[in-house]
């Protein structure tokens, strides 16, 4: 991410070096206006949309928070659900006790579209009987604090999403493979757990 803060700085100055360049030009730029009130604006335009780039960016990286259950259900089934390949890691699942979630977590898996770790797999999802071949139970001394999905497996546009709990609220953070080493970390993590 810090990458990307370097990105938008470097993009910015070079931006804002055009005024400058404009400003010391001997001949005016625009015809009949005068090279400073042309810098100004130039000046000006390449501010905003500095301000606006970086403003998205935060947007991007600050995560959306759901208040309740209910709220963190329906995230997770748009999560899943406008997904190819899922990779699920977890603890319980505790949010797949909801139709919907168990009804597409069971289409998933009958078209092998699903792999999820956890250590203990809930009621519910025992009962799904195709279930079974998506889903393993991770054989470690220790639990995972970090859980996420991985939407799009193995695919240019896949991303991946970090449930965080906090104060009774939950976020969920996305990043893509384009953020750099969180995605690369949550990859060798999944690496680990299939051969654990």
């Amino acid at each position: 991410m810090s990458l990307q803060i370097l990105g938008f700085v470097a993009n910015a100055l070079s931006i804002l070096a055009i005024p400058f360049a404009v400003l010391n030009s001997k001949q005016n730029i625009v015809p009949y206006i005068d090279n400073k009130f042309s810098a100004a604006m130039l000046f000006l335009a390449a501010s905003v949309i500095f301000i606006l780039c970086i403003k998205e960016y935060i947007e991007k990286n600050k995560g959306k928070t759901y208040k309740n259950d209910d709220e963190i259900k329906k995230a997770m089934f748009n999560i899943i659900k406008n997904s190819g390949s899922t990779v699920i890691v977890t603890r319980n699942m505790s949010w797949s006790n909801d139709k919907d979630i168990e009804n597409e977590l069971g289409r998933k898996s009958s078209h092998g579209d699903l792999k999820i770790y956890l250590q203990h797999i809930p009621n519910n999802l025992d009962e799904i009987a195709n279930l079974k071949n998506s889903m393993k139970k991770y054989n470690l001394n220790f639990t995972p604090s970090c859980r996420f999905t991985i939407s799009n497996n193995g695919h240019h546009n896949e991303a991946m999403h970090i449930a965080v709990p906090g104060n009774g609220k939950h976020s969920i953070y996305s990043y893509s493979s384009n953020d750099g080493p969180i995605f690369y970390l949550a990859k060798d993590l999944v690496r680990l757990l299939e051969t654990s």
